[in-house]
């Protein structure tokens, strides 16, 4: 059955903890100084693979959260942005209505679009 990191690693002490304990009758069936060494590195390298792990998760994390800030900064500047165009378009708008005001062809040149009025012609039925 496969163990979590954690469960492994628990389990690794207890196993490290019985064989210090009970040396001298496991020798035998080669659990010498040198193997139990072994598995105690092994776990050592283990916890410590796993703490810079963890710490490049935090870094990320942090990463993370500066760079939404910096995004949502950013959409605030450009919606304040946007909106200023919007009115400056609007205002420039007006200015060239008034100053066109007799000859509407020309709001063409300006993007702005003519809207001619309808006629109110009663169709007859």
């Amino acid at each position: 059955m496969t163990k979590s990191t954690f469960g492994l690693g628990t389990s690794v002490r207890q196993m490290l903890a019985g064989m210090g304990e009970n040396n001298g009758a496991l020798v035998p069936r080669g659990a010498t100084p040198e193997f139990i060494n072994g598995g105690q590195t092994l776990l050592d390298k283990l916890e410590s693979l796993q703490s810079e792990r963890d710490k490049i998760i935090d870094t990320l994390k942090t990463q993370r959260d500066t760079a939404r800030a910096a995004i949502k900064a950013k959409k605030a500047a450009i919606a304040v942005t946007r909106a200023q165009l919007k009115t400056w378009k609007t205002e420039s708008a007006k200015i060239v209505k008034r100053t066109y005001r007799n000859q509407k062809e020309k709001w063409v040149d300006f993007g702005i679009a003519v809207k001619f009025a309808k006629s109110k012609k009663k169709s007859k039925q």
